[in-house]
């Protein structure tokens, strides 16, 4: 037997190790193709980040070739005068980059090579979430690719330069993993407190966010008994919370140490507060603002189309021609997810000011756009695990059907439409202005666009 053969025969057989490097395979591959705006030719894209990720890198790269692993103050950033960026910004993502910069002295390398990680990251998370929901390997497969080539997805690393966000939002398919695991088990797993405080690690912001959403999401799901308050869960839950605190306390202690020094609402001025950032929910369906490659500065907030048409005619074929048991045993594994996803659309609406107004913390988002890091695996899933169960319960000619119909109501969609061209500011060319919030409070914030701060966290 040859040793393609030899593959072919384990890879029938579902042999886990053959799965995985696979899998591993595809999903590096397919993460190398879509960052060739990156790896071609010299320099970085233009983004809205301008090069402060790249910054950022050198910053901890210094610190670690001083042998100081936790640095607090970089007294080389904000042109050379100084800032506590090390203790407040986000960081996970720089605790790749710094030391890789360190090794190789190539910052191409250095921001490359961690991104493509957490694309693959990202793409294994969403196969074991839709594994857990019962998919098939191939949809499962087809679901990590989603993930990479998703329009938030290459919006975070390439039109907006947003690493920390990016990296957060790659992880966000292993909390969904575990969220489900821990209520499908009645208790509360371990590598749910690893990926949230992972996450936290990763953009605070979105930590806090996926916290708050998870935690009503149990607390909802105990009203409706679909768990149960018992002493397993409990222990759990007592485990998974030293074991997160464990994680991010030292984050925490740096931020609660310097924090204080530090004025952090600067960032809220508008336009940078939610409330001054609601789009159109239309746009979240169809942003005929936006195409791909046209302006550096433009970005989309569409969702996906495909794996979102895939599910709304996966789901209303079962809704309007399935039977009323396989209706209900078909949608209850998804529910959770499309609790989540329908809370975090709701919080892209002007109904939802009075939460960013008066809840704690709920500010910080600053665009609610940003949940579309949750939005994104959560449609994919949803969408492609309605599909895949209206395909099984029709067969061969349902599948026919519903890639029929999918297919028409994806040309439809890319019908050309006329385009506004709305006014907009090209980003600042300032080498490092650092966030307000990274400024002392004994100093005046300063004024750009107008008297407009452009930071964001």
């Amino acid at each position: 037997m040859t040793p393609l053969q030899s593959l072919l025969a384990s890879w029938k057989r579902h042999n886990a190790r053959t799965t995985f490097v696979v899998c591993l395979v595809l999903f590096t591959a397919f993460s190398i193709l879509t960052l060739k705006p990156l790896w071609l030719g010299h320099g970085w894209p233009k983004n809205h980040e301008i090069n402060a990720f790249a910054l950022r890198t050198r910053v901890y790269a210094e610190h670690y070739h001083l042998h100081d692993f936790i640095p607090l103050w970089s007294s080389t950033d904000n042109n050379g005068l100084g800032s506590a960026m090390p203790a407040l910004y986000h960081k996970l993502f720089y605790l790749f980059s710094g030391p890789l910069f360190l090794v190789t002295g190539k910052m191409k390398i250095a921001l490359l090579l961690p991104i493509l990680f957490f694309l693959v990251v990202g793409a294994f998370g969403m196969y074991r979430l839709l594994q857990l929901l019962g998919a098939s390997r191939a949809t499962c497969i087809a679901g990590g690719i989603c993930l990479i080539a998703a329009k938030y997805t290459v919006t975070n690393w390439l039109i907006r330069g947003a690493v920390a966000e990016f990296s957060a939002a790659m992880l966000i398919p292993w909390a969904l993993y575990y969220l489900l695991s821990s209520l499908n088990e009645n208790r509360v797993r371990t590598g749910l407190a690893v990926s949230l405080a992972l996450i936290f690690l990763a953009h605070s912001v979105m930590g806090y966010y996926l916290g708050l959403l998870f935690a009503l999401l149990f607390l909802g799901s105990l009203v409706v008994r679909k768990i149960r308050l018992t002493g397993a869960l409990l222990g759990s839950t007592l485990k998974a919370t030293l074991v997160f605190a464990v994680l991010v306390g030292p984050a925490l202690l740096l931020i609660a140490t310097f924090g204080p020094n530090y004025d952090m609402q600067r960032i809220l001025a508008p336009p940078n507060h939610p409330c001054s950032q609601f789009s159109p929910l239309i746009r979240y369906f169809w942003d005929e603002e936006f195409v791909f490659g046209s302006d550096w500065h433009i970005y989309s907030i569409q969702l996906d189309l495909p794996p979102l048409l895939f599910g709304i005619a996966g789901f209303g074929s079962l809704l309007f021609l399935g039977s009323r048991a396989n209706k209900g045993g078909i949608a209850a594994p998804v529910l959770p997810l499309v609790a989540l996803g329908l809370a975090a659309l709701f919080l892209q609406t002007r109904l939802s000011a009075p939460f960013y107004n008066h809840v704690p913390g709920a500010a910080y988002l600053q665009f609610p756009w940003r949940l579309l890091g949750l939005l994104a695996p959560v449609v994919i899933a949803t969408g492609l695990y309605f599909a895949e169960k209206s395909v099984a319960l029709w067969g061969r000619a349902g599948g026919v059907a519903l890639c029929t119909f999918a297919m028409v109501l994806l040309c439809g969609g890319i019908a050309p439409i006329p385009r506004r061209s709305p006014n907009r500011n090209a980003p600042g060319t300032t080498p490092r202005a650092i966030p307000n919030s990274m400024t002392p409070k004994a100093i005046p914030p300063t004024n750009r666009r107008g008297g407009r701060s452009t930071a964001s966290i």
